[in-house]
């Protein structure tokens, strides 16, 4: 078996096992803190009340110090207090307890709440030291009434994923129509699958989403008060190389070269504009792919070495990138680098590494 077929066969190999478990659980959170990315995720809350991002971190164990104001939100807290050993959870119907319909006995920790319109910043911080520290003095959900709608979080992955499920807390009186609704990289719904709006206070239930595939985009409408926590899905796609590494194998010091030159169309000749001439970053099309990726700095440079990277993660038959190159040259064209970056990032350890470095032929 040649070495190019070898490499295509193990490649189709990793892509049928590499479906990877994931949760966003929130937990590298503090209390107070501005939520804008988790996981594989990017994370904005709206409160329609106010401009802005109010997705906010709370802790519902309540064991952060609340050094600005008396304890309050005992409603999201978790375990409930009817549970084995006691919480802060302060339900107290039966259908919170152990065994209930809500039963809200597992500690969640940190959650994702959408704040109330006050994200003020100038209490003193959990150092003891005055002064700002960039965290909300004050994390409480929204809860100017029973109904706030258009209250959402949206949840955009740089891939495709599988929709598993989402746990909420204290999800009681919200409206109208609290759902979650996933969409595709078209903007197409996918399904939409109800929140229940029934909870008697402090319980916690989990909405099945029933892996649903091809998502790229969860808009959680929370239509009120609660909590959001443990965002369970699968990646398909979950390898990527960063410009770094093909910085440091392209062949010119001892690593070697693990570029995919036989997927090049010019090998490691090849200028940028041979893949990236639609776009017209007259600035770069004169350079080699191998001057972009040691680029430095944002901007059109930037673009140059996340964008070389991003190509070659999509070449290289041993990355299970989750980009086609077709992909990538639109993402490059419009400036999204955003996807591409997060997407650069995904493996700890390069999978080119796994095969051998390329040795020019004589």
């Amino acid at each position: 078996m040649g070495r190019k077929l070898w490499i295509g066969v193990l490649a189709l190999a990793l892509a049928a096992v590499s479906v990877q478990a994931a949760v966003i659980d929130f937990e590298e959170f503090e209390h107070g803190d501005f939520i804008t990315a988790s996981g594989d995720a990017m994370i904005s809350g709206v409160n329609p009340q106010a401009a802005g991002n109010f997705a906010v971190a709370f802790d519902s164990s309540f064991t952060t110090p609340r050094l600005c104001a008396p304890e309050t939100d005992r409603d999201l807290g978790t375990p409930n207090q009817q549970c084995v050993g006691g919480g802060p959870g302060n339900g107290t119907d039966p259908a919170v307890g152990p065994g209930g319909a809500f039963e809200n006995c597992t500690a969640q920790n940190m959650v994702l709440i959408i704040n109330e319109r006050d994200v003020s910043d100038s209490c003193t911080n959990s150092d003891g030291l005055p002064g700002a520290d960039g965290l909300v003095d004050f994390p409480n959900d929204i809860g100017y009434s029973n109904s706030i709608p258009e209250a959402v979080v949206t949840f955009t992955f740089p891939f495709d994923i599988v929709a598993t499920s989402i746990d909420f807390i204290d999800i009681d009186g919200n409206g109208p129509n609290p759902r979650v609704e996933l969409y595709d990289m078209d903007d197409t719904l996918l399904g939409t699958f109800p929140i229940l709006n029934n909870d008697p206070g402090n319980g916690k239930h989990v909405v099945d989403l029933f892996d649903t595939p091809g998502v790229r985009r969860m808009e959680v409408w929370i239509q009120g008060s609660g909590a959001i926590d443990d965002v369970v899905y699968q990646r398909r796609g979950g390898s990527g190389c960063t410009p770094g590494f093909w910085k440091n194998h392209d062949g010119s010091k001892k690593q070697g070269n693990y570029w995919p030159v036989d997927e090049l169309t010019s090998g490691m000749d090849t200028i940028w504009e041979e893949y990236f001439a639609v776009c017209e970053y007259t600035e770069l099309d004169p350079k080699y792919l191998t001057d972009t990726i040691r680029l430095k700095g944002g901007g059109l440079n930037k673009i140059g070495r996340h964008g070389t990277a991003a190509l070659l993660n999509a070449l290289h038959p041993m990355v299970y990138y989750p980009y086609s190159v077709g992909e990538v040259i639109n993402m490059v064209c419009s400036g999204r680098m955003g996807m591409l970056v997060m997407a650069n990032e995904l493996s700890d350890e390069c999978p080119a590494k796994d095969g051998d470095p390329y040795t020019p032929p004589n």
